[in-house]
């Protein structure tokens, strides 16, 4: 089956944005082939992602973005949540993924505060049983444990185990990280895509990912599906050879080190 993942919280500051930005990362990491969409007030030309008119949405402009790859994450700007999830109801678009031969993933992002549980529970009322649930705790303060403790006692959690929810950690930003963001006055989603040439950052930046990624392993089957079908990359003859050109045979090798 295809895969559409939904992110989505109107909650300000959930870290949606952020969630999108390694999601992307990560498929780009495996090679998996992916079609990237935001649901906006604003549609922004020269993007590197597609956006849709969340004031104008359409059947036929929705299909169009699905069509684009076998797997599609979708963020939900803030803001936009009714207006996709009266789309969603108005246009049956439960029955239109089915017919598609899409599942569909609603990643909702929570903090550490209450009021960003409502969006679980809103979300649940939409989708039902339509779609399955991650849940991705985003840390807002030093302390996982209160916030962990807050999401556990909450109506929301309750009804998320009722669906059988997956819950996914992402790390925190560790002293360096958050020094290096606060340098450059900038959220942690305006710098994933950071490249070498700016060695603390690139760095500090790595770390981070390689913790995050880690949680990304364990709960990729659930979140993709099978939609995650890394590119075969296909080694020519030609490729070969360059390695192999400058080495010795093993036998010759074994011989050197012999006689040594």
């Amino acid at each position: 089956m295809k895969r559409l993942i939904l992110i989505q919280n109107d909650y300000a500051g959930a870290g949606k944005t952020t969630l999108a930005q390694c999601f992307e990362q990560y498929l780009n990491l495996h090679r998996v082939p992916h079609h990237s969409v935001v649901v906006a007030e604003t549609v922004v030309a020269g993007s590197s992602r597609s956006h849709l008119d969340g004031n104008d949405l359409g059947v036929a402009e929705f299909l169009t973005e699905l069509d684009q790859s076998d797997l599609v994450v979708m963020e939900i700007d803030t803001g936009m949540t009714e207006a996709f999830q009266r789309f969603f109801g108005k246009s049956q678009l439960d029955a239109v993924l089915a017919e598609a031969g899409y599942d569909l993933t609603v990643a909702i992002p929570v903090t550490g505060e209450e009021e960003s549980f409502d969006g679980v529970t809103i979300a649940s009322e939409v989708y039902a049983d339509a779609a399955q649930y991650l849940i991705v705790h985003t840390p807002t303060g030093s302390s996982y444990d209160r916030e962990s403790r807050l999401w556990e006692r909450s109506h929301a959690a309750r009804v998320m185990d009722m669906f059988e929810a997956v819950d996914m950690m992402m790390p925190p930003a560790l002293d360096a990280l958050e020094s290096q963001l606060k340098m450059r006055h900038a959220d942690l989603h305006e710098v994933i895509h950071t490249d070498a040439s700016e060695a603390v950052l690139h760095a500090e930046l790595g770390k981070w990912l390689r913790k995050l990624n880690a949680q990304l392993d364990v709960v990729k089957k659930y979140a993709f599906g099978d939609a995650f079908r890394p590119e075969v990359h296909v080694i020519t003859v030609e490729e070969k050879t360059k390695k192999r050109r400058g080495r010795k045979p093993k036998g010759a090798l074994m011989e050197a080190l012999a006689a040594a």
